[in-house]
């Protein structure tokens, strides 16, 4: 029997040869097979392939860092809101079974997408014999602004929902509205819906089979009357219709695409379906979507405030609507202030630096100027805001007043996206007012006819009524007409050839400052006329002088000799 140890070198060297070939070849074979298929079963499926979220057909979060994230990252047991990743926007969860309990939340046969939500158009009512396949158990939706990948700085939204049963394929719609009021509540009379459509709302229809595959998607927007070149229906404007809806197979140039469940899966927080176990959904009883609102609304700041969705008899526009589960979603809202001056009324020309989660950490806010959206002298508005607690501070003062130091807080929410800090922006400034300019006049000795010698003092009283300290500026000055060959003189703190400046550098709020000037003078001629001259005082805050209420002001008296 032959070893390779009776082979010649040579021969072994073309057999070394021929197995590396042999290896090279399968190898080659086997990636051209294979290649095709290893980006989509390594990769996790999202919108656009932006990378932030997983439209896996599941709830668990697969991937072990931030992104793509996935249901169970941002909502816990009982659905109460996680920590948003960075550039989430908002969140929000909605219950809507039980199975087994009266629902309230369901559409009269009357309402359709092509109607307005006011008027009557949606009515909601009570119902003891919904579908099984129609019923939602649970509805959620998470909106982001991710700062890198392929859809960098794009508002994504991804909506989903759980329904109680499988039989039968899944027709659904997938509303996004921007009014704040839409809502129904009855405890099973027919009731109409509160709110009205909003130009820019975006509505969603698709259908997927039992098996859980997406065969229709759409992505409509309700424009009213508003022009539309592929118009879906009465005040409906069709946006795409993706030929690959199923995300599995999507483009990565679509804007939309949508995954359902095809097998079991388990879910975070109680659910209890038609045929399965607890906390589990059989196949296709779980939807999930995501959308790229830049792309889809060009030019629009995709501003919304809830969502709703609702299980229908077809994915046309005209379908008769079944279930509804409603949730907020806020990705826009709008911070409103005021600025008064210290006696209520508006002020216009200040400064403010609001920070937040949704102005690039702060914005400067010039009173009449972008981003200021109020055209009102001294009442501002932020508008497009996303959910979150926003901080406003002053920074500069219009002139003659000071910044009002007390920062001011408010919270945009699902349930108050347009929020009004309700306590004005007050900004102080000084008032001055003169409290007193008067002299007394004694005589020199006893006098035996009219005094032509004696000692006058002026005293200047000026109090600050404001909340702000500010500095003083003027002169009081003493001239004597007339005098003959008598002789005066003055006497007080940096007096110059009796003028006295009547000057401080600071004076408090409610603080009062008192200046003097003595007049000496002797031998003066009859009908001499002493004047004491207190100029215009003035005061100045944040580069505007003002004058003190009160000046100037003259005292004069004359000299009677006999």
């Amino acid at each position: 029997m032959s070893t390779m140890g009776n082979i010649s070198n040579r021969t072994k060297s073309l057999l070394l040869k021929r197995y590396v070939q042999a290896i090279l070849i399968v190898t080659v074979m086997t990636m051209v097979i294979v290649a095709p298929f290893l980006p989509r079963a390594l990769a996790l499926a999202d919108v656009g392939n932006a990378g932030v979220f997983e439209l896996d057909g599941n709830i668990v979060k697969d991937s072990s860092g931030t992104f793509p994230t996935d249901w169970g990252a941002l909502f816990n047991s009982t659905g109460g809101r996680l920590a948003l990743p960075s550039g989430g926007v908002d969140s929000g969860w909605t219950n809507d079974g039980p199975h087994s309990l009266r629902e309230t939340t369901t559409f009269t046969t009357g309402s359709k997408d092509t109607l307005d939500i006011a008027n009557s158009g949606w009515q909601c009512t009570g119902t003891n014999n919904l579908t099984p396949k129609d019923d939602i158990l649970h509805a959620y939706s998470f909106a982001i602004r991710p700062a890198t990948g392929n859809r960098a700085g794009h508002l994504l939204i991804y909506g989903a929902f759980e329904r109680f049963a499988n039989n039968g394929a899944g027709d659904l719609g997938y509303w996004l509205l921007a009014d704040p009021t839409v809502s129904c509540s009855t405890s099973g009379a027919t009731t109409s819906f509160t709110g009205a459509h909003t130009i820019g709302d975006l509505l969603v229809v698709g259908e997927f089979s039992t098996g859980g595959t997406v065969t229709t998607l759409s992505v409509i927007e309700w424009t009213g009357s508003g022009s539309c070149a592929t118009p879906a229906g009465p005040n409906l404007c069709l946006l795409t219709t993706p030929g690959n809806a199923d995300c599995s197979v999507a483009l990565v140039t679509d804007n939309v695409c949508a995954k359902v469940n095809t097998a079991s899966i388990t879910t975070p927080w109680a659910t209890q379906d038609k045929t399965s176990t607890a906390n589990t959904l059989a196949t296709a009883e779980f939807f999930e979507v995501g959308l790229d609102i830049t792309n889809l609304l060009p030019g629009s700041q995709g501003c919304f405030t809830k969502f709703l969705f609702d299980t229908r008899t077809s994915p046309s526009t005209t379908a008769t609507l079944k279930d509804y589960a409603e949730g907020g979603l806020v990705t826009c809202g709008s911070l409103s202030w005021t600025k008064f001056d210290n006696n209520s009324h508006l002020l216009g020309g200040a400064t403010f630096q609001v920070c937040g989660p949704d102005v690039n950490t702060c914005v400067t806010v010039l009173d009449n100027s972008p981003p200021d959206a109020d055209p009102v002298l001294g009442q501002f508005k932020l508008a497009n805001l996303g959910p979150g607690t926003y901080s406003v501070t002053e920074t500069v003062a219009p002139p003659g007043f000071t910044p009002d130091p007390n920062t001011k807080t408010a919270t945009i929410t699902s349930s108050n996206p347009d929020v009004v800090i309700p306590e004005a922006f007050v900004d102080p400034r000084p008032v001055l007012k003169l409290t007193e300019f008067g002299y007394t006049n004694t005589p020199s000795g006893t006098p035996t006819s009219g005094p032509v010698s004696g000692v006058t003092v002026y005293t200047v009283k000026v109090k600050n009524f404001g909340g702000v300290t500010t500095d003083l500026n003027g002169s009081l000055t003493v001239t004597v007409a007339g005098a003959g060959s008598g002789t005066f003189s003055c006497a007080g703190n940096n007096i110059v050839d009796c003028v006295l400046p009547v000057v401080t550098g600071s004076l408090a709020p409610l603080q009062e400052t008192t200046f003097t000037l003595t007049l000496t003078y002797n031998n003066l001629a009859d009908q001499a006329v002493v004047t004491a001259s207190l100029s215009t005082l003035t005061y100045r805050t944040n580069g505007l002088a003002r004058n003190v209420s009160g000046t100037p002001a003259t005292i004069a008296f004359t000299i009677q000799a006999n």
